[in-house]
């Protein structure tokens, strides 16, 4: 109060000039009675004093404190691994293939462990062969989530995570680039670590966070694959229209790739004097409580495969993980395997 302007004008009318409230009330165009309350209220603040109190903060300790935030924030970006964008160097000499693999769904009920067991075997194993995550590794049904869901998970999302951190060992040397999924994400929901970025940070590979551009350098050519676990403008008219948009969003690619609807989807399209592949990953949840209680839908099992050129631009994409594996096997001049 005291080191407001009018109340230090008014003390000194009174104190000072010795005016009269009704000519102080004249002077600063204000009624008599609340000059009078200001000069009362100032004469007693001023009788009491401290002799420790705090002083409030002056405008260098705020600018002190504004500093201490930015280096936090520097220091807090230098801890994180987390990236939109990456640029991955494949020494590859003849085609090679990268799968587009996710919607594993570990932990919960219902899903085809055995087939993801040998897709698991032959993606860690296969010469020419890497992999991008798409997310949702685990099924991950927390305290929070939906009434009732815990009861479709065979084990608790701390054992998926030890199951997945486990696998990273093996895959690790053949992925490129993982995604994190909405499963995924729901850790941080209660708490603040992401399980994703601790695969990636095991497997010693890129943790493109929700998705972004990853640009594959091979011999002499360079792609362009944009991933996300989902995006929006889903259609279940057009049913890659989510795909479109992200691709114009992201000025062009030569594969934009999807999960999270448990379908297989694809297709090829020539824009701008380019070929695009638009794919989505099945999943290996195939009963799903939820899909059949809204229409009897059952999770589609599939891993998009693609094809690229070293030593010219070219892509080439299959939706069945069979067809082209087979057909990576046959342009690398091994061995077709029937039983795949």
């Amino acid at each position: 109060m005291q080191g407001d302007p009018l109340t230090i004008e008014i003390l000194r009318l009174r104190d000072e000039e010795g005016l009269t409230f009704d000519e102080i009330g004249q002077r600063v165009n204000m009624h008599p009675e609340a000059c009078r309350g200001r000069y009362r209220r100032a004469k007693k603040q001023a009788k009491r004093t401290y002799a420790d109190r705090k002083e409030p903060p002056s405008k260098e300790d705020l600018e002190r404190f504004y500093q201490a935030i930015k280096d936090a924030q520097t220091a807090l970006d230098r801890l994180q691994t987390r990236q939109t964008e990456v640029t991955v160097r494949i020494n590859e000499d003849r085609p090679f293939a990268v799968a587009w693999w996710g919607d594993w769904h570990i932990g919960a009920v219902g899903v085809d462990y055995e087939t993801f067991d040998r897709h698991r075997e032959i993606i860690a194993e296969e010469d020419g062969l890497y992999w991008i995550g798409a997310g949702d590794y685990k099924e991950n049904i927390l305290s929070d989530g939906h009434k009732g869901a815990g009861y479709h998970q065979l084990i608790q999302p701390g054992m998926q995570d030890e199951l997945l951190l486990y696998w990273m060992d093996d895959l690790g040397p053949s992925c490129l680039a993982l995604v994190e999924g909405n499963h995924d994400a729901w850790d941080q929901r209660e708490s603040d670590k992401s399980l994703v970025e601790a695969m990636a940070t095991r497997a010693d590979v890129a943790y493109l966070w929700y998705g972004g551009v990853i640009w594959i350098e091979v011999g002499n050519q360079r792609y362009k694959w944009v991933a996300r676990h989902k995006y929006k403008y889903e259609s279940s008219l057009n049913t890659t229209n989510a795909q479109r948009n992200l691709n114009i969003q992201a000025g062009g690619a030569n594969v934009v790739s999807l999960a999270h609807k448990h379908y297989v989807d694809f297709h090829a399209r020539q824009s701008g004097g380019r070929k695009t592949l638009f794919i989505r990953c099945g999943t290996y949840k195939v009963w799903d409580d939820y899909g059949q209680a809204i229409g009897g839908y059952k999770g589609e099992i599939g891993v998009p495969i693609v094809i690229f050129w070293p030593d010219q631009h070219k892509v080439l994409g299959f939706d069945n993980f069979e067809d082209g594996l087979a057909h990576l096997r046959m342009l690398r001049g091994e061995e077709v395997r029937i039983a795949l």
